[in-house]
């Protein structure tokens, strides 16, 4: 089991949590931005792996509010689109296959809406994946390929995207990974700390349930649809054995964030600009936990 999950971790990366083998993980980010509005988002998610037959089984729980803080006047109506929420349940499973290929899918319904009126079908989205990688080398030096389908609101807009990546473990220090929705370069000078730099692109589409949200012309917007593009640079370090801390700073290189209609068409674009921001959150890594009890703990500073 061990083993298993600690193979699967490495290569199959960073794809739809900060860190799959975090069994908790807390986060809160802050973006300023005085032209338009600041944003806050805070999020908690819980995950719990487990063998299951030759593969891999992980179920995750999720929970995010966002909050926007508008600074400038507009001629409509804001208090339907000042917060959001997301309530998640995610199931992945990972079978390995032959020549050293891994077959991987995630099921992840997903509840996310401003909650200003009663619960509808509207307020759930059915995001998921599914992939296929081959890996090649050894856990220390080596590296994998995947590709697939992902089915999620990445670009802002609820759809089906492509899915590639490559990943290579130069060495115990250096690692890299080309490919979309996100590329990264790793350093980590010992098993404590980890530096990296990035860039990755995130999509929000939240359902606005309330009867007060902004109209256009005669068209009442029914979503909200974000879009972030962003460089960042991350470090992270272990504490109290398996407990981390994880900093992140970054810039935007391109955001949108448009109402749009029941059909997902644009009704009105917020023209905001680009703008830094800067995380911090706490985990607690499962697998350092258990090389740890197994007697394999790391003695550099």
């Amino acid at each position: 089991m061990k083993y298993l999950l600690f193979t699967f971790l490495v290569f199959q990366g960073q794809l739809f949590s900060q860190q799959l083998n975090n069994l908790f993980e807390a986060t809160y980010t802050f973006s300023p931005n005085s032209a338009d509005f600041d944003y806050q988002k805070s999020g908690i998610t819980l995950n719990y792996p487990q063998k299951l037959g030759k593969g891999f089984l992980m179920n995750s729980i999720q929970f995010a509010h966002h909050n926007l803080d508008y600074n400038e006047d507009y001629s409509f109506e804001l208090s339907d689109i000042k917060e959001f929420y997301e309530i998640g349940y995610a199931i992945l499973y990972s079978h390995p296959l032959k020549k050293r290929w891994r077959l991987t899918a995630r099921f992840n319904p997903q509840l996310i809406s401003n909650l200003q009126g009663s619960l509808s079908r509207n307020d759930v989205l059915l995001n998921g994946n599914l992939i296929a990688t081959k890996r090649w080398g050894t856990l220390e030096k080596g590296s994998s390929f995947g590709f697939g389908l992902i089915y999620a609101p990445i670009s802002g807009r609820q759809g089906l995207l492509p899915y590639l990546r490559f990943n290579q473990m130069l060495n115990e220090r250096y690692s890299y990974a080309i490919g979309f929705p996100n590329t990264y370069f790793r350093y980590s000078p010992n098993l404590k700390n980890n530096f990296e730099l990035g860039l990755k692109i995130y999509g929000l589409n939240a359902n606005l349930s309330g009867n007060n949200s902004p109209e256009f012309n005669g068209i009442q917007t029914q979503k909200v649809q974000f879009v972030n593009f962003n460089a960042n640079f991350s470090y992270s370090r272990f504490f109290a054995e398996a407990w981390k801390i994880n900093l992140n700073a970054g810039y935007s290189l391109f955001n949108r964030y448009v109402l749009a209609d029941s059909n997902q068409d644009e009704v009105y674009d917020f023209d905001i600009g680009n703008r830094p921001f800067v995380s911090v959150g706490i985990s607690y890594d499962l697998q350092r936990a258990k090389r740890k009890k197994s007697g394999k703990a790391d003695n550099k500073n």
